[in-house]
């Protein structure tokens, strides 16, 4: 959500580049799913991540910015390893606005959590209490 009265901070194109580069290290197509890149993650979808949670902004930012123009699968296992604080921020990035995605979620057959309500009858377990009170009374007359 963003936050009322300030503006809305995303990434430069170059930082966008460079995501979606990593992104689709990370998140390759298989033959069910698609890339990162299929699903354009480095725009929309990131912009809604980063609408989300504005507070990933500048770690990202710092993130890609630490990185070389070229990374490679080692580079970001040896990230992974070496700064997990770092990689968790890309991580969380890449796999929300992944996750997010609707054509995504459709393939995964994930539509959306849903509010269960109990029937409208009573709090559902009103047999337990109809079986108590069918039971005699049970205490002493003193």
């Amino acid at each position: 959500m963003e936050r009322p009265g300030l503006p809305f901070q995303t990434l430069d194109a170059e930082h966008r580049a460079q995501l979606s580069v990593i992104a689709d290290k990370i998140l390759p197509r298989t033959n069910e799913m698609p890339s990162a890149s299929d699903i354009d993650l480095a725009n929309a979808p990131l912009d809604k991540v980063l609408r989300s949670r504005p507070d990933l902004v500048q770690p990202l930012i710092r993130t890609l910015s630490s990185l070389g123009s070229s990374i490679d699968e080692a580079d970001l296992h040896l990230m992974q390893s070496n700064a997990p604080q770092v990689f968790e921020t890309l991580f969380q990035v890449i796999a929300g606005a992944y996750y997010m995605d609707a054509r995504v979620r459709r393939l995964l057959g994930y539509d959306g959590q849903r509010a269960l309500s109990l029937p409208r009858a009573g709090f559902g377990a009103e047999e337990l209490l109809m079986e108590m009170m069918e039971t005699p009374p049970r205490y002493r007359s003193c």
